[in-house]
């Protein structure tokens, strides 16, 4: 398998909430929006959430996420000092300016540029072909 690494901007907000539960909860649908919309002030906004990353850190499968996750981890040492996040829930191409800096479960640490890992299908098909 061959792989490469992209970049991409992402709004990026970060937990150190030790229940998943809770944090869930941010996100549940409810007649007007869920919390996590309302309490950020972005109900009003296309949220693409089927291309958010939403990693629960604590079972550390991060497969593909090992650079986003070493990113994020870079930024809150250097925007928040030392912190033990256990959640991140990043959003793409959605440049968050709301002001509103955190709830009682999440904190936004800003709008970065991530690095992900991933497959490249053309430089393996390439290879495939003897190109």
């Amino acid at each position: 398998m061959i792989y490469k690494t992209i970049e991409s901007r992402h709004a990026v907000w970060v937990s150190t909430e030790n229940s998943f539960e809770t944090i869930r909860a941010n996100f549940i649908k409810k007649k007007g929006g869920s919390g996590f919309e309302k309490d950020f002030r972005i109900r009003n906004r296309f949220v693409d959430e089927d291309h958010a990353v939403s990693l629960w850190l604590p079972e550390g499968n991060m497969a593909g996420f090992e650079y986003m996750v070493e990113d994020v981890l870079a930024a809150c040492e250097k925007r928040m000092g030392p912190a033990q996040i256990t959640y991140i829930f990043a959003l793409e191409d959605f440049d968050y300016d709301a002001g509103i800096r955190e709830n009682e479960v999440l904190t936004f640490l800003g709008n970065l540029n991530l690095r992900f890992r991933i497959r490249d299908w053309a430089a393996e098909r390439s290879m495939c072909q003897g190109g």
